[in-house]
């Protein structure tokens, strides 16, 4: 499972390796504002359940806590399939931050073949996509407070996710765009935290304001 997993961190792949929700029931609509210091298991499925390292919904978001002396510690978060066909998902990421390798990512899994990934590193967002196996260039910026929100567009006329960042939630910024050959008509998000190697102390992640946008949004 832990391989699975870093699978998911560094490329984006968990259809391939297996690792979907269970609950094939395609939903339209998806939010959680993580504030009801639960996991709703209606909505996501924990990576890994028996690793020390466990997503915990509180202080009104999910956090994530990479254990201090704990290397090549990786765990979070898959949702149930929704559509975004002409739509869009948006999440609000916090990232830790520990000396050597670790990393808060949100992934979309647009379909089997079809995956993009947001990485915060050190002080640096990245943007990827892996298109049939085939990895895509990546496209890194600056990480500031500046563009805590990520979201995944799905442009149905260019046939392309879009990556777009905010500070608010409002005015939003195209950071980069890869080819959606494919439908994400049952799409999936996967937030994941960890690192490669030992360090020192914990340090945090946290996600939050998950939010599906799409016209054929129903309640």
């Amino acid at each position: 499972m832990r391989a699975a997993v870093l699978a998911i961190a560094l490329c984006g792949c968990n259809q391939l390796y297996g690792i979907e929700q269970t609950d094939i029931v395609v939903v339209h609509c998806m939010s959680d504002d993580f504030a009801d210091g639960t996991i709703d298991p209606a909505i996501w499925t924990i990576l890994e359940p028996t690793s020390p390292m466990q997503p915990i919904e509180q202080n009104g978001h999910v956090e994530l806590t990479i254990p201090a002396q704990s290397a090549d510690a990786y765990n979070g978060l898959i949702s149930r399939p929704f559509d975004i066909t002409g739509g869009s998902i948006v999440v609000k990421l916090t990232p830790g931050y520990l000396p050597g390798f670790t990393e808060t990512t949100a992934n979309l899994e647009a379909s089997a073949l079809s995956h993009y990934r947001t990485s915060i590193g050190v002080n640096t967002m990245t943007f990827s996509s892996n298109i049939n196996n085939n990895r895509f260039t990546q496209v890194p910026v600056s990480y500031t407070a500046a563009l805590q929100y990520l979201r995944y567009r799905h442009d149905a006329d260019a046939m392309q996710i879009v990556f777009e960042t905010s500070p608010d939630r409002t005015t939003w910024t195209e950071q980069h765009r890869a080819p959606e050959p494919y439908s994400p008509s049952a799409a999936q998000l996967t937030l994941v935290v960890g690192g490669f190697q030992t360090p020192p102390e914990t340090s945090t992640a946290s996600y939050d304001d998950v939010q599906v946008e799409a016209d054929n949004c129903e309640p």
